[in-house]
């Protein structure tokens, strides 16, 4: 063992030009005008470990900013300015470690637990994480949120949730990467409405859901299959009952520089005209989402389309890698799992619409790529009714981006 130290950073401009990203263009045409804007993500990150390697630290610090956003000769500040990772793991054996503090928690496809990457500020949570890696591997997490110290209990009025406790389990065999999680999600809201409105947070109360399920990997030679699924049950953030799915089935196959991938995913909605008074829309919470569903975030990112009517995406993509060369382009088949009514409360077709993606990406050198992309997306006249927007537009979505990620330090002794 060597005690280190490291020093790393990232930079990372990219410029987009949403005519429809993440929303149908607008009916108004006086209104209906491409965002052209460059956003920027800038972090200094330091490591160290000790001699022993029973300790580990790790800073991040991040600045991030649309260009433009400030003026030249600034004397105020928006906010830019984060400590996006702040955490400390001691070892208690030579298996298992408890890390404290502000991390990341990516696990699996990243499908309900990710570290949101593709977005500039990306996702980080306060938190206790207990990590075993052995004959097999476990992480046991708790978190409780606040607004701050506080001599008596305050409403927590932060878009987070108030408790969380996760346990994942995983284990790899010949061709076999199998995992389990388990999620207890906990979200503050208004039980006593007239207390909250006087100040008191005696008011407030919080609603527990659980999402429960796994992921299982198979790989073989050129062939591959992906088998998902996650109930959630409890009580969603405004304590209404909760009952709903995520399932997902993908075939992949990898021959020579190609990877082929065919698959479907069906999360559960609630039907506009529910009768029985639960939550049947499924919330995949804290995972990247923007890998899923379309690059142009029509779905669950940001919050959108969440308690909705549902989502089943039928999607195919091609990768082709060829030394510093990435080539992608994948094809998306949106349909509404749940029942949507028009104006005049008749049931209308639950076909969305369909989204292509077309992704570049070179490697200049081992420290900054370059990546470039291009999507569009057809809707249709229930996806306007769920989202708004105007059908009749296609809508688009390009954008490039600069990847410099050096080392500027590194001492190992």
């Amino acid at each position: 063992m060597a005690q280190e130290f490291k020093v790393d950073a990232q930079l990372r401009p990219r410029f987009e030009s949403r005519n429809g990203f993440g929303k149908l263009r607008p009916a108004n045409d006086n209104a209906d005008e491409a965002a052209n804007l460059i956003s920027q993500r800038a972090r200094l990150g330091l490591g160290y470990k000790n001699d022993e390697g029973n300790i580990r630290f790790k800073f991040t610090l991040q600045d991030v900013r649309t260009w433009g956003d400030l003026p030249q000769t600034n004397t105020t500040n928006k906010g830019s300015f984060t400590l996006h990772e702040a955490w400390g793991e001691l070892m208690l054996s030579r298996d298992m470690g408890l890390k404290l503090g502000r991390q990341e928690i990516n696990l699996d496809n990243a499908r309900i637990m990710g570290n949101l990457d593709w977005a500039q500020q990306g996702r980080a949570h306060d938190a206790a994480m207990l990590n075993y890696e052995g004959d097999f591997n476990l992480k046991l997490a708790a978190a409780l949120n606040t607004n701050g110290e506080t001599l008596v209990k305050s409403v927590y009025d932060v878009a987070n949730y108030k408790s969380m406790q996760l346990l994942w389990l995983n284990k790899k065999f010949d061709h076999v990467n199998a995992s389990l999680l388990f999620l207890n999600n906990g979200m503050e809201y208004n039980k006593d409405t007239a207390l909250v409105n006087k100040g008191f947070a005696k008011g407030r109360a919080v609603a527990y859901s659980q999402t429960m399920g796994g992921r299982v990997e198979f790989r073989q030679n050129m062939l591959g299959f992906n088998l998902e699924a996650y109930y959630q049950t409890g009580k969603d953030n405004l304590n209404t009952s909760l009952s709903a799915y995520d399932a997902i089935a993908e075939l992949v196959l990898k021959p020579r520089n190609f990877t082929v991938t065919l698959g479907t995913e069906f999360l559960s909605g609630t039907d506009q005209d529910e009768t029985d008074g639960k939550n049947h829309s499924f919330n995949p919470f804290y995972g990247t989402n923007h890998k899923f569903n379309g690059y142009m975030d029509y779905f669950y990112v940001g919050g959108r389309y969440l308690n909705s009517r549902g989502l089943n995406d039928i999607y195919g993509s091609v990768v082709y890698n060829e030394k510093k060369l990435s080539l992608e382009l994948a094809m998306h088949g949106f349909n509404a799992m749940g029942n949507v009514l028009d104006a005049e409360k008749n049931s209308m077709k639950k076909y969305l619409g369909f989204e292509t993606d077309f992704v570049a990406s070179y490697q200049l050198h081992e420290m900054a790529a370059l990546q470039a992309g291009f999507s569009f997306l057809k809707g249709t006249s229930t996806l306007e009714t769920l989202t708004g927007g105007d059908k009749s537009k296609l809508s688009t979505w390009g954008w490039i981006s600069v990847n410099i990620k050096p080392t500027l330090f590194l001492s190992s002794m």
